[in-house]
């Protein structure tokens, strides 16, 4: 059982508890058929009591009416057939035929023949009265009296008979009945704790495995520290020689925590500088393998493109030097030269400063020119109306 699958187990233990549930079961069909039998006996018995009551009261009836008729001549309407009679009748049923209690089948021996008899004479004192003869009627009344009290006794005593087989009985259903029910109890009790019992152990089976799993993945997850503790690789180990599915399970999972441990491995690598680690790919399917390896490759692709780029910068910083020396050389000529255009610079500076005094007395001339041409245009237009004028008189005095 310990190499079984846990399908296989959790299989079985259910078959269990429905075996169980089927013993339960038949235990109580078989339970309430025993009971119901035993009750239709007890109905049985207590039926034929009554029956036998009937009977007897019937026979308390008869002889009181054979008494009448022996003494008082009345006529008789009881039965002179013993087998037409009540107790006849009776013992011919099915209920009387299906007695075996040697008890009433010994009383209903005892009583067969005075029954016999109390009908014959019956028939006998009807027949003496008939023919008026009261003697005779009373002598067959001495016989028939105490027969038919032995009938009825006897009647009185299978009653009874009756009644102590109805307590048995009755006793005997209390007492299966509590058997039964104690036996049922028993079974309910044995099946819960066989239920609790499967119930551990399928969470003890399923549960106890997952568990220390299940905090280590918590523990990956939320502070990414996947080392394995001493008490999880112990655990590992116990649980991994398992051949149900947990211990697949476990195998799985130590096959893949190996995986990740080399990809973890490899990464510390890189992350070191050492881009020289190779990581083989488990499958075609391999996309973490494949990704790391075209990450290692592109990291390599890159160093040496800045490996290049580095040689190219120290060939333009060779040329860069030889060109700064160049420059070095070239500013000193450049610094004469400087002085002279500054000398120059300073020489145009004041010219140009004469230029702005000269120009500042042009704009003044400019400015007094103007003002005297505009009295020039103020006479001139006075003396051209003065000529108008003249013109004007002129012209009056010709005419």
């Amino acid at each position: 059982m310990k190499n079984w699958k846990i399908r296989t187990k959790i299989q079985v233990g259910f078959l269990v508890v429905i075996v169980i549930g089927l013993i339960l079961g038949a235990a109580g069909y078989i339970s309430t058929q025993m009971l119901t039998g035993m009750t239709d006996e007890l109905s049985a018995l207590q039926e034929s009591g009554n029956s036998v009551n009937t009977v007897l009261n019937a026979h308390y009836i008869w002889r009181q009416g054979i008494t009448e008729t022996g003494y008082a001549r009345r006529e008789f309407t009881g039965s002179l057939d013993p087998n037409a009679c009540a107790l006849g009748q009776w013992k011919n049923s099915d209920a009387a035929k299906s007695i075996t209690d040697p008890a009433l089948l010994s009383l209903i021996e005892q009583i067969d023949e005075p029954h016999n008899l109390i009908h014959t004479e019956a028939a006998s004192v009807v027949e003496s009265v008939q023919t008026g003869n009261m003697e005779a009627a009373s002598a067959q009344l001495g016989i028939i009296l105490p027969e038919t009290q032995e009938v009825i006794s006897g009647l009185t005593a299978m009653q009874e008979r009756f009644a102590e087989l109805a307590e048995e009985k009755s006793l005997e259903i209390t007492q299966v009945g509590n058997a039964l029910n104690l036996a049922l109890i028993i079974l309910a009790g044995v099946s819960l704790g066989v239920g609790a019992i499967l119930a551990v152990y399928i969470i003890r089976l399923i549960a106890n495995p997952i568990a220390p799993f299940t905090a280590f993945l918590r523990k990956a997850g939320t502070t990414g520290d996947m080392t394995l503790s001493p008490s999880d690789t112990r655990q590992i180990g116990e649980y991994g020689q398992r051949k149900d599915e947990i211990g697949q399970m476990i195998t799985a999972f130590t096959t893949f925590l190996a995986r990740i441990s080399e990809i973890e491995h490899i990464l510390a690598d890189v992350a070191d500088g050492d881009l020289t680690a190779k990581l083989s790919l488990l499958s075609e399917e391999d996309s973490m393998g494949r990704s790391l390896r075209g990450m290692i490759q592109n990291l390599q692709n890159m160093l040496s493109e800045i490996n290049a780029s580095s040689s190219q910068v120290n060939v333009g910083s060779n040329q860069l030097a030889h060109g700064a020396q160049a420059l070095a050389a070239g500013s000193t000529q450049q610094a004469a030269s400087i002085q002279e255009l500054s000398a120059a610079l300073a020489d145009i500076a004041q010219k140009t400063k004469d230029n702005a005094d000269k120009a500042e007395k042009a704009s003044h001339l400019a400015d007094s020119i103007k003002n005297v041409a505009g009295k020039g245009n103020a006479q001139m237009d006075g003396m051209i109306q003065s000529v108008k004028e003249i013109n004007e008189a002129s012209q009056s005095i010709s005419k």
